[in-house]
């Protein structure tokens, strides 16, 4: 099944939004179990220490009576009416708070509080803390009981008369509640968290599909762009307005597009460009080729001349279209060493010493600057040769060579005292096929520039101020 940037966003944000409430959940229902049963506690141990503030030690009074079957005489415990009733305002108030139910044992002589009304499920508390009461010490505690599947928190407090301090308590009072409200009210708020997570988790795949929309709607754009670009549609242009990365990425593609529509139309140039030049030197090795089968000419020896010539014409040229393809194309690598600049341009000056052979042309070197330089010597070699090459066919007397420091990098300029550039002909001579009016293949100036922009470098040709042409190189020290 195909996965789309909107699932593959949504999902893992809809898995992580419910693991979080799932967790929120859970730490909150235990948090609130604390809590409530910290607070039931201390509920619980403030009734009994406010029942105890009741109680006094006057209401003590001698009597035979039964306790377990046994008769015997002790003290016995009364509470007066005035204390009953306090005692059940405060009954009451526990009650209202978290449904608590409030008894009063007597050891010895059995319940106290209350006297009548107790109610079976009081009756079963009383007998399972009166057996536990027995081993009890003075301290105040907190239990929790289950009685018939169902579970109480029951607080004890000693209620200690002066002649006690050093035994055993023998009244105590028992606040204890049924913890099954308790319960209820963790599973009443369980189901509003999980009502309030349910929506909250709907409105968050709404908003996670939104967003993820959002940001593959974008994207999807990106991709119908790169497929026109694969049909070779370079006209149709994208603008997003994201003002993110998205956007600088459609931005760059239409940049992509433009320079493919360049480098296409550049190659369909240089194809039918290519075509023609080979053409003319092709057809001139067949025709004189044909006249000498034929024996139409007299002079054999000047036609072979002539197609020999052509020949080596077809070659140079097939080799320099192989080479500025291979330099374009990466296919063939650079070899950077560090060389001086000013010996690589003196044995560049050296190998085009023979096409001045016969012409009254100087060179010129004006070095200003002596700089060590990561280069392919071969290539800039062939660069300054194809420049100087250039130079010598357009120039009357002299050709002058400057080098020197210009912002952080090196700069050299090649100039002639030729006639120089025609109107906007500087903008073309770098051009694979112009040719100017005593040019060659058209090829020497388009290789020149490849190698110096595989360099890092730049050149650029312009007319000098007084008289002839200009080359300027930049190269980076």
């Amino acid at each position: 099944m195909k996965t789309t940037i909107t699932r593959r966003i949504t999902v893992p944000f809809l898995f992580i939004i419910l693991v979080s409430f799932i967790s929120v959940i859970v730490m909150f229902r235990i948090g609130l179990e604390r809590y409530s049963m910290h607070q039931i506690k201390k509920n619980l141990l403030n009734a009994t220490q406010n029942i105890r503030m009741i109680m006094r030690d006057d209401i003590l009074n001698k009597k035979q009576f039964k306790t377990f079957g046994a008769e015997v005489e002790a003290e016995d415990f009364a509470l007066n009416e005035k204390a009953m009733r306090e005692i059940r305002q405060i009954v009451q108030r526990s009650s209202f708070s978290f449904r608590s139910q409030t008894v009063i044992v007597d050891k010895q002589t059995g319940l106290l509080f209350p006297k009548s009304g107790s109610n079976e499920e009081t009756l079963k508390v009383i007998e399972k803390v009166i057996p536990e009461l027995e081993g009890e010490s003075q301290e105040v505690q907190t239990k929790t009981i289950r009685i018939d599947d169902k579970e109480y928190t029951i607080a004890f407090r000693p209620f200690l008369n002066n002649n006690e301090l050093s035994a055993k308590p023998r009244v105590w009072i028992v606040v204890y509640t049924d913890n099954t409200v308790f319960d209820e009210l963790i599973t009443s708020t369980m189901y509003i968290m999980i009502i309030i997570v349910l929506i909250a988790t709907a409105c968050a795949l709404v908003a996670g599909v939104i967003i993820a929309r959002s940001i593959a709607s974008p994207i999807i754009k990106l991709k119908e762009r790169a497929s026109k670009l694969a049909r070779r549609d370079f006209e149709t242009k994208l603008t997003l307005s994201t003002n993110d990365e998205i956007q600088e990425l459609a931005v760059c593609l239409n940049e992509v597009a433009d320079n493919l529509k360049n480098y296409d139309i550049s190659q369909k140039n240089f194809i039918q460009n290519a075509s023609h030049e080979l053409k003319t030197p092709l057809m001139s090795i067949q025709g004189y080729a044909e006249g000498i089968k034929d024996e139409v000419f007299q002079d054999k020896e000047k036609a072979l001349d002539v197609i020999i010539e052509e020949s080596q014409r077809l070659r140079n040229l097939v080799e320099e279209i192989i080479y500025l393809s291979k330099i374009e194309s990466s296919g063939q690598p650079i070899r950077l060493e560090k060389k001086r600049l000013n010996e690589v341009i003196d044995r560049s000056v050296e190998k085009i010493s023979g096409l001045m052979v016969g012409n009254t042309i100087k060179i010129e070197k004006k070095y200003l600057s002596d700089r060590w330089l990561l280069m392919d010597e071969d290539k800039m070699t062939r660069a300054f040769i194809n420049i100087l090459g250039n130079c010598l066919r357009y120039s009357e007397s002299i050709i002058t060579i400057e080098v020197s420091d210009s912002h952080g990098s090196c700069s050299i300029k090649i100039k002639d005292d030729g006639p120089g550039f025609d109107m906007q002909e500087e903008d073309k001579i770098f051009e694979r096929f112009y040719k100017g009016k005593k040019g060659n293949t058209g090829l020497g100036l388009a290789i020149t520039k490849a190698i110096i922009e595989k360099h890092s470098g730049s050149i650029r040709a312009y007319n000098c101020e007084l008289k002839g042409a200009c080359f300027e190189i930049i190269l980076p020290l």
